[in-house]
Formats: structure tokens, sequence, C-alpha cells
């Protein structure tokens, strides 16, 4: 019963090992989603504002979801604390410290995504900037508010294009028209600044500026827009600036006082969000003049929408409007993600700057110690690397200029905002997509348009009104002299520190050496790899308007000498790793020396066991004997992978086999030592129930106990070999195997906690001999395990081989000094002597052959009795012994005794003459032989039958 309690026991670790597969050690962070109470989406499904809060915050969980599941295994995983409801900055002050505070027992807040009232997101901004937590930015209104005017602008990063963006794309698509004047109208002060600039950078007067505020749009008077809608001058185009719902609203004044309009105008419709195609087709049908409309390009999300109908329901499957805010949302989500995984990987990287490796070198992470204030600034810094848009004061991150495929916008955003042009023609019953603008390449036709009759042709499709013609990239003269004497100085620099693979900067700011590193191939990407995180404000590095490729450099030994003595001067001097130094041919040699002696040793003990299994002196199953001899042997050979130099297949080795010899070895012990308990019951109960008949132990359910022991290991070992990165294997460069100290101490800790049942069980039946050995074995090995894997966390990298080889010869020696050399040197004082026996006798098994001897059977008065007689044959039908073995000889015990008739007193006046010593026979029996009766010499008493004549089993 015990051993299938145990089986049971050892199914559910193997459960477990299966479903989480390997030690997940990654740290949990978590992001908040701040969403005020004023906030209402532009389409709500159902009027309920519920439902649109919904939408933003399964975007969230859906982004977080898709993040999860693609990062690697011991990355940081993301969470989502939706936070709403404060509506004015008491109410966001008390719910966001309330989050800061919780985050000490729960992950740690890392980042917040803000959608709503740019004055309520201010006052949430400066909250988090004083607990060093980044807000980005989902609104677009917002994000140009906190850019611009908030006090912790340092803190606030864009997901959501700002309204600038949407200006310059506005103002390039007025240029492709070939407007003579230009009149702006908008809500937002940046956006109507920023289209001011870049008509004078094009060269388009600007006769008036409107700014029109939020609350005449909901008026229906019409006096409002007369100056606005007053006839305007011939081929003039008017730009406006609004959000989504900001637009409708202005279109239907515009369908309202229609007479104020001209023919000769067109409207330039900027969306500061994504507007709906069957509102955008209305429009066109009820405008009676030609209109563009210049919206953000949003990527398509495949999956949400079923994501957030399998959350809400079908119903609404017909209904369904994406709110405009959510691919924001989304894009916020992946850049903290990105940022976290970079975070990632430089936190634990060792990088070879002799080599000079690349990112996809990196190793594995290890932020789990990492307190939540680092964390938070950490993050902080590797959004700056991402070059996302921060405010005015900070400097700017990398360009992208030709030939760079790193998608970086001229004023240093990652993500390339791009903005749709669609024609809005009068009675139009679709959108017709007429340009693409982007920073990067300017204005591009969709399509070559060309005038025949008055009409233009645009994807095969006849449109009356005016053509576009594509507008290159504008930049100012400011900007394109910056350009010109950044390239000069990186040029010299790069002249004068070039290495064979690539370019490393150096850059001296306050005493903090930082660096950059340009690889040579095609895809590659600028990354700071070392920066010194102290400081609470980092410094950004100067713009890097090209990778200057490996031909453009002239490499001398002069310049080589000077890269030698600055890496020197710094400390940065890739030396050979320790593994390679501590591993040398001394330590290799006496290692396996040892090794060797001890499997020597083993050899010797199997064979000594065999030739005594053959003589007989040992009897019983010694299927375990043998698997743990061969065990200890497999212990030593493993240590001849840490001589061996690193590949793919030994760390594959080394990680696989050492914790699954230490499963094995510890199950055996644990296995014996329920054999032995096993055993103990048995005799209990046969000398009880059955009269001291008992049957053979079987061996097949501990068999099938040591299988589960040793699946719970293999199931953890094989999880966290599949569920590495592939990429790791380049990390056998740098002359070490890619597992770190949290990944050797997972795999270990099974052993560790068969070692511990082990003690324990062995403590309680340290009555038995062979018990007490294992308890010995168990006991001197544990402090070695637990003094090794401090050694993981506290010892320097190159002498982990050494140690773990270390404890694998003294593992093995502690087994075989403990357990058979004991066995052994009992065997050799005891000489084995032949024993013939009865056929009521039966061999008491013993799988392990630890013991020799029963102490029981000295105990039974009977043979206590005929002990202290000579050996000599004893010819006697009740117990038929063909044979009495000496006192220091091993003792068998048979099979079922008869029962002796009890014997009856002879009279004083019986004519016939009887021995004393001889029982009276029944009468259906008869008379013993007169050889026994007449023998002079036997000495035997009379005894009275009882209970305690009975063979009895105490052990």
């Amino acid at each position: 019963m015990r051993i299938i309690v145990w089986n049971m026991l050892w199914i559910y670790a193997l459960c477990l090992a299966i479903e989480y597969g390997y030690c997940d050690d990654s740290k949990r962070v978590t992001v908040a989603l701040i969403i005020d109470g004023h906030h209402s989406g532009s389409y709500p499904i159902d009027g309920n504002e519920e439902k649109v809060h919904n939408q933003l915050e399964a975007a969230a969980f859906w982004a977080t979801e898709v993040i999860n599941n693609q990062s690697g295994p011991f990355h940081s995983k993301i969470d989502i604390k939706p936070v709403r409801g404060f509506v004015s900055k008491a109410d966001a002050v008390t719910i966001l410290n309330d989050l800061m505070k919780k985050e000490n027992g729960t992950s740690p807040v890392i980042g917040a995504i803000g959608v709503g009232d740019p004055k309520l997101l201010r006052d949430v901004a400066s909250v988090l900037a004083a607990n060093d937590v980044v807000l980005m930015t989902a609104s677009p209104r917002a994000t140009e508010n906190l850019l611009h005017e908030s006090n912790s602008a340092q803190y606030v990063v864009a997901a959501a294009p700002g309204v600038e963006a949407v200006a310059r794309a506005t103002v390039a698509v007025a240029k492709a028209l070939r407007a003579k004047t230009l009149r702006l109208v908008g809500t937002c002060t940046q956006a109507l600044q920023e289209a001011t600039k870049i008509s004078r950078r094009l060269a388009i007067p600007v006769t008036d500026v409107h700014l029109i505020e939020e609350d005449a749009l909901l008026t229906s008077d019409g006096g409002v827009f007369k100056d606005l809608l007053g006839l305007p001058d011939q081929d003039q185009a008017i730009a406006a600036f609004l959000e989504p719902h900001e637009m409708a609203r202005l279109v239907i004044l515009l369908e309202r006082h229609s007479n104020y309009q001209s023919e000769q105008s067109t409207w330039l419709l900027g969306c500061l969000g994504s507007v709906d195609k069957v509102a955008a087709r209305d429009w066109s049908m009820n405008l009676g003049t030609t209109h563009f409309l210049i919206e953000p390009h949003m990527p398509v999300l495949e999956g949400f929408k079923d994501y957030y109908m399998q959350s809400k329901g079908k119903s609404l499957q017909k209904n369904f409007k994406q709110d405009p805010e959510v691919p924001y949302i989304v894009r916020a989500m992946s850049t903290l993600g990105a940022a976290v995984q970079l975070m990632d990987m430089n936190n634990c990287s060792q990088i070879s700057y002799l080599h000079n490796n690349t990112i996809e070198q990196l190793s594995i992470p290890c932020t789990s110690s990492m307190d939540n204030i680092t964390l938070q600034r950490r993050v902080l810094r590797e959004l700056k690397k991402l070059s996302l848009p921060l405010s005015k004061t900070s400097q700017w991150g990398p360009r992208e200029i030709s030939g760079v495929t790193r998608h970086i916008s001229h004023n240093g955003r990652l993500s390339n905002n791009g903005y749709l042009v669609y024609r809005l023609s009068p009675g139009g019953d679709e959108l017709d997509p007429a340009a693409w603008y982007s920073d990067e390449e300017g204005l591009v036709l969709a399509a070559i348009s060309h005038t025949s009759n008055g009409r233009s042709f645009v994807f095969g499709h006849t449109h009356s009104g005016p053509p576009l013609s594509a507008v290159p990239p504008f930049q100012g003269p400011e900007e394109l002299g910056e350009l010109e004497n950044s390239v000069e100085t990186l040029s010299t620099q790069s002249s004068k520190f070039s290495t064979g693979k690539g370019v490393i900067i150096p850059i001296d700011t306050e005493s903090n050496r930082e660096f950059i590193e340009l690889e040579e191939t095609e895809s590659v990407r600028p990354i700071i790899i070392r920066k010194n995180d102290q400081r609470r404000k980092s410094t950004f590095l100067p713009p890097i308007p090209n990778i200057i490729r490996k031909k453009d450099l002239v490499a001398n030994q002069s310049s080589e000498r000077r890269i030698s003595e600055f890496l020197e001067e710094s400390q940065l001097v890739a030396a050979r790793p320790l593994a390679e130094i501590s591993m040398s041919k001394t330590w290799a040699a006496a290692l396996i020396a040892v090794a060797v002696t001890v499997i020597l040793g083993t050899i010797y003990v199997m064979s000594f066991i065999t030739m005594r299994i053959f003589q007989g002196s040992v009897a019983g199953h010694q299927g375990f004997t043998y698997l743990l001899l061969f065990s200890i042997i497999g212990m030593c050979s493993i240590v001849l992978l840490y001589v061996l130099a690193p590949s793919e297949n030994i760390c594959a080795l080394r990680v696989f086999l050492t914790p699954l010899a230490l499963s094995i070895s510890y199950s055996l012990l644990l296995v014996q030592l329920m054999y032995i308990n096993c055993q103990r019951l048995a005799f209990n109960i046969a000398s009880t129930v059955s009269g001291g008949r008992h049957g053979r132990t079987p061996s097949f359910p501990l068999y099938v106990t040591l299988f589960l022991a040793l699946a719970v290991q293999i199931a953890i070992s094989s999880g966290w070999y599949s569920h590495q990165d592939p990429r790791l294997s380049s990390m056998l460069e740098q002359g070490g195997c890619p597992a770190t100290p949290e990944d050797l101490a997972c795999l270990h800790v099974y052993p560790l906690v068969l070692l511990l049942i082990v003690t324990v069980y062995g403590v309680i039946l340290r009555s038995k001999q062979e018990a007490r050995w294992i308890t010995v074995a168990a006991l001197s090995s544990t402090p070695f395990l637990i003094i090794w894997g401090m050694m993981c966390f506290l010892a320097p990298d190159g002498i982990m081989d050494i140690s773990t080889s270390l404890l694998l010869i003294i593992l093995s020696g502690v087994l075989l000094g403990t357990i058979f050399i004991p066995k052994v040197h009992g065997m050799t004082r005891a000489p084995p002597k032949t024993v013939k026996m009865s056929p009521f006798v039966k061999k008491v098994e013993n799988p392990m052959g630890l013991s020799r001897t029963l102490p029981f059977v000295k105990r039974d008065p009977i043979i206590l009795n005929i002990e202290t007689l000579k050996p000599r044959a004893v010819a006697n039908r009740y117990y038929p012994f063909t044979e009495i073995t000496p006192r220091n000889a091993p003792y068998t015990l048979p099979r079922t005794m008869p029962e002796p008739q009890t014997p009856k007193k002879i009279q004083a006046s019986s004519p016939h003459r009887i021995s004393p010593f001889q029982e009276v026979p029944p009468p259906y029996r008869r008379t013993p032989p007169a050889d026994l009766a007449s023998n002079s010499t036997a000495t035997f008493k009379s005894y009275r039958r009882s209970s305690t004549h009975r063979l009895g089993f105490d052990i």
C-alpha cells in the first residue's frame, strides 16, 4: 500500500514537471492602463461607455498575451493593471499612489499607458515621474500637450502620432495641389504652429490661422464660420487639424452652411486619428467640392476582433466598430515589450569586445535580482535607446538616412508614422487612395495620375478635380547643416577607431564611457551596448546619420594600436575566459585520475559481490545493487564532459546528465529503504497471521517507483533544454555553456529534494543496519550539494566546471565508502560456507545483499536446544532436518512446521519399557525406529506443547 502511495506522489510530481516544462525564474512586471473617467470613444458600440473602455482594455490584454507568447522562456513577463474612474487630480494622485504601494507585494510597475484628457494625464505624469515610471500616451492631443507643456516631459513617451506630424502631411498635400495660398483651421495650437512653419519652408503663403475652441463646434450657430467659409481666393486650400469626433462635427457644419463655400476651395481634412470609412463615404456624397482626407496609417490588428468578440459575445459581431485609439494602445504595449526584452538581454549579456560580438550573442536574462527602482530606470533608459520622441529638451536619437534599414524618422521616432491620403469626390460612393506620406519619403502618389480633358485618372478610376504631384521629403536648413557636421564628425572618429568587424565610437561624458557598435551586415542596427545606469538622467548620443561600412574605413597598424591602448586604459580588454585558465592540463589530469580511481574501486566491489553470489553467501535479488554501482560509475564518467572543450552537444549533455545521474543514485537509495520497510512489515504480518509462513516480496512495484522518480527529472531537464533560445549556441564561442546559476539551481533542486527524503526516511528506519548505512551516505552528501549550490551564485563563472567535477567525484566516493566498503569488509571477515537445507527451508531475500544473518532465528527455543548439540544428523518424522548448522553459519527458516503431537505420560504399571525421551505414538501410527529409541546417547527432555514452540517472525 505504501508503494502505491509513493507511486501516486511520483506521478503527481511528473505531471507538474511536464506542465511547467522548465523552471520559470522569469520576473513579472506590470503595465498600468490609465483611462480617465471623462474619456469616451469616438464610436461607442451601443451607447454604453463601459463597452468602449472594455475595448481599450481588451486591446492591452490582447497585445500582452501576444508579447508573452512570443518572448523567450526567461524574459520578463508583462501583466496589465487597468486603472480607471478618476475625474480629478486628487483622484488620480490617490489611485496611483495606492498602485505604487501595492507593487511591493506584486510585480513592479514599469510603465503606464494613458488615454483621455490631456489635463488629467498631465497630473498622472507628475505622479508617475515622482516614482521613476514612464507614461506612454495613446491620445494624439495628449501627446503634444505632455511633450511640450508638462514639467515631467522627460518621463513621457509618445505612442500615438502627434498633431505636428499630421500638420506636415497636410501641408505636403497642399504643396502637391499647387495651392497658391493656405488657410489653417484647428483646435490645437501645436498643429497650427507646425503647419505655419512647414508652409514657409515650402513657400506657401498662409493667409489666416483660425484657432477654434471645442465648445464652438458644439453650437449650431454658423456665425463662427462666416469668416472661415467666406468666399476664399481662387486656388486656395483650407487645412483643418481636428480629432475624429471634431472632424465629424465640422463636416455637419460644412453641409449646413454650404452657401458660404466656393467651388474653387479644396478642404484638406487632417485627422488626428482614424476615421470610419463608412462615415467618410457619407462625407464625400454630401460635400459639394473635392476634398482630401489625411489620416494616420493604422496597422491591421489580425486577431483582435475575434479576441474581443470571444470575451464580449457574438451578438456584437455586426455592430463592431474598432476604437481609433486601439492601435495606439497596441503600439504602446509593443514598445514597452521591446524595451523590457532589450533590458533583459543587456542585463546578463557577456559580450567580449575582443570578438566584437553582436546582439544575437547575448546570454539569458537575469532581472529577478534587480530592485524595482533600478528596473524602472532601466526601462526608461531602454525606451530612450529606441529613439522614441521625448520632450524638445531631450537630445535626438539616431536618424534614418539612405542605406539604413532601421526605420527611424528624422525627429527620432522609432515608428515610421505614415499617412494615407484619400480623395473625397462629390457624389462618390467609395474612398480612393490618392497618395502616401511619410517624413522619410515625402508625398508619394498611389499611381501615376495624368489629366485628360479636365479629368484625372488614379487607379483606373476617373475623377474630376485638381491632380496631385509628388512632393519630396523636406527639411529645414538648420537640420541639413547638422547632418553635414555629424557626418563629418562621425567619419573622423571612425577613421581613428576602426576594427575588423565594425566601428566602436568612444564618447566621454562626465567620465562616463559609452559605446556604440555598428555592425557590418545589411540589416544591422546601432545599439548602445554599455552605459552607466547609476545616473538618474542618461545622456543621449549624438545623431548617427549613417552606418560606416568596412570598405569605407582605412584600417592600418597605427589605428589598431590605438584601439588596443584605448581598450587597456578603459579596462575593457576581453581576456581569455576564466574557464580556460582554471581548467588547465594539471586540473584536468588530476580530476580524471581521481575519477578513474573511483571507477576502478566500484568495479572491484561489483566483482566481489558477483563472486559471493556465485559462492552462495549472498542471497536475494541484487538488481538494485548493480544499478547503484553503475550510477556511481556514470557520475564519475560525466567528469570527462567538464574536461573537454565546450560545444553544443557537450553542453547539452552536461546540463542533462549531471542532475539525472544524481537523481538515479538517490532514487535507488530511496527505493532500497522502501524495500526494507516493506520487508519488515511483511515479516510482522506473517508472524501474526500465517504462523510464520511468508511470501516473496515482489520487486516490480519498486522498479515502477524508480522509473517514475526518474521521469520527473527527465521532464525538468528536457523542458529546460527545449525552451532555450537557439541563438544561445553562439555563446559557445566565448568558452562557456549558456547556463546561468539560476538554471543550475533549478535543475539540481530535485536531486536535493530526493536526498532530503532519503535522509528523513533513513532516520525512521535507523534500527536496521542497512538503513543506517544509507542514512550516513545521505547525511554526508547533503553538505557538499548545498555548498555547490552556493558556489553557483557566489563563485566566479570560470570555476564552475571544476566545482561540478569535484562534486560528482565526492558524491560518488561517499556512496561507495559509506555503503559498499562496510559490506565488503563484512564479507571478507566471514568466509562463505555451504549449507544444505531441507525442502521446508526458504531463503530470505535481500535485494542489496547487505544482511547475512537473521537475528530472529536465535530466539526460537527449539533451535536453541538443537543448537547446543553437536552437528549431526537427526531422523525425526516431525522435524526432518537433514543437517544441523553450527552457531556461526548462516541460518535459514522453514516454510512450515508440522504440528507436534502431545506426548502422553507412561503409567508406572505399564509392562512395556519405553524410553522417557520417546513419544507414545497414537493408535494409527507405527512405533518409532528401534535404533532411535534405544540410543543411549540421546539426552532429549520431554516438553510440553505451547504456542511458543512455533517459529516467530520479529524483525
